[in-house]
């Protein structure tokens, strides 16, 4: 097979976005390649490493992207699980075409759209942290920040079981979409008596809360509910009353079958 022209997304330095076309050359053994049909852009996580905010590793070039939907255009000599014209969905940067590890990359059915599947990657982050928070039928939860995968975690919870879904952030269009993927409360925290309607709602279940989010830290001695937010690079999950702190990028389960 002939060599292929990719091009791709690349932050040559903080605040830097460039369009680079390289030279794809044939998959390795373990590898597929794949052609791009949709990248999901994850704003927040991608932000942060372009603009090296803290709490993100500051090296460039960085290479943004891990949602990226799309077909096969070849295997490598290894692999036997995939093969050419299959939809695929990846952890790939935006780029055109690339090559990919074959424990990177999961088959779509043929009947979803490339835009629902490029959410996949995404949804296992919520998925993985709703699930580490073991939420019980009728529990209360809140979400803090409702960017992508915050909206995605509110769905998860409701579908988990949870009694009573609260979502918090300080962009009013989120919070009305929060409200259609099923949260009963939403509070804008960029008001200043956001802790006092947050509060309120706590002493109507009889809960106690008290929260400083000017330096990301949360105290709550409540009964029954966890709290879910977001850092800079992932979900976090903070559950209480004990207060253990989980970082759910790191997978308590396999991550290959």
């Amino acid at each position: 097979m002939k060599e292929r022209k990719s091009i791709l997304v690349v932050a040559p330095g903080a605040g830097k976005i460039e369009l680079k076309e390289e030279i794809i050359k044939f998959p390795q053994a373990r590898e597929i390649q794949m052609q791009t049909i949709v990248s999901l852009i994850s704003p927040g996580t991608e932000r942060a490493f372009i603009l090296g905010l803290p709490n993100t590793e500051r090296r460039y070039p960085f290479y943004p992207g891990y949602c990226a939907a799309g077909k096969v255009l070849a295997v490598g000599p290894e692999v036997t699980n995939f093969k050419k014209g299959e939809k695929v969905v990846g952890l790939l940067p935006h780029r055109s075409i690339g090559n990919i590890d074959v424990n990177l990359v999961f088959k779509l059915p043929q009947e979803m759209n490339y835009l629902t599947g490029s959410f996949y990657p995404v949804a296992i982050i919520a998925l993985q942290g709703v699930r580490k928070a073991q939420i019980e039928l009728g529990e209360i939860v809140v979400v803090l920040g409702l960017g992508l995968i915050g909206q995605l975690a509110v769905q998860f919870a409701r579908l988990s079981g949870a009694g009573l879904a609260i979502g918090i952030d300080q962009i009013s269009e989120r919070l009305e979409i929060a409200k259609t993927c099923g949260a009963d409360v939403v509070i804008n925290n960029r008001q200043p008596d956001w802790s006092q309607k947050l509060k309120s709602f706590f002493i109507k279940y009889h809960l106690h809360l008290s929260c400083h989010f000017a330096h990301t830290e949360i105290r709550a001695v409540p009964f029954g509910f966890k709290i879910l937010f977001n850092s800079t690079k992932a979900l976090i999950l903070l559950s209480l009353p004990l207060l253990s702190l989980i970082h759910i990028s790191e997978p308590t389960r396999p991550l290959y079958i």
